[in-house]
C-alpha cells in the first residue's frame, strides 16, 4: 500500500513488473526473492484496514489509519512468476559440527 503520488507506484506502473526481497540477517543467512508482473490499483478500507492490522496489531493499525485517512492510497499486487529462495542453515550445520 503507497501514498498515491508515491514515485513507487509510478515505477510499478511504468514497468509492469517488480521485484521483492526478504531476508533475515541473522545467522544462518536466509532470503527469498520474488518477481513478476505488478498491477496498480485502488484499495478500499477493508483492504487497508486488514494490513494495517496484520503488520501494527489492530491498536497501532488503527492509529496509523487514522493519520493517513486524508491520504490516497494505491495498493501494488505482484503475481509471482519465478522464486528464488537461500537458506544457509545446512552449510553453518555443516562448518560448525552441529
Amino acid at each position: 500500500m503507497f501514498e498515491s503520488a508515491s514515485e513507487k507506484i509510478s515505477l510499478f506502473e511504468a514497468a509492469g513488473q517488480a521485484s521483492l526481497c526478504v531476508h533475515n540477517e541473522a545467522m544462518p543467512y536466509k532470503y527469498v526473492t520474488v518477481e513478476g508482473p505488478a498491477v496498480v490499483g485502488d484499495t478500499d478500507d477493508d483492504v487497508q484496514r486488514m494490513l494495517a492490522h496484520k503488520y501494527l496489531g489492530p491498536e497501532i493499525g488503527d492509529l496509523y489509519l487514522g493519520a493517513i485517512a486524508e491520504t490516497v492510497s494505491r495498493v501494488a499486487r505482484i503475481t509471482p512468476t519465478r522464486w528464488r529462495t537461500v537458506d544457509y542453515t545446512p552449510f553453518v550445520e555443516r562448518v560448525a559440527g552441529a
